[in-house]
């Protein structure tokens, strides 16, 4: 699937779900993962080790 078609899917299941307010929403939802993107970019958080907690 191309680039193109995501954007359009997921535009049209925006509509469906938010109607009108589906642009407003996904420039949050964008906003929202550009901070997220960039607060991991400038402070490079260490992974969480995928161990269990209790042993």
């Amino acid at each position: 699937m191309s680039a193109g078609q995501r954007l359009s899917r997921r535009t049209a299941e925006m509509k469906s779900l938010y109607g009108k307010s589906a642009a407003m929403i996904h420039g949050m939802e964008t906003a929202m993962q550009l901070s997220c993107d960039r607060f991991r970019d400038t402070k490079q958080p260490k992974h969480w080790p995928n161990i269990p907690l209790k042993l």
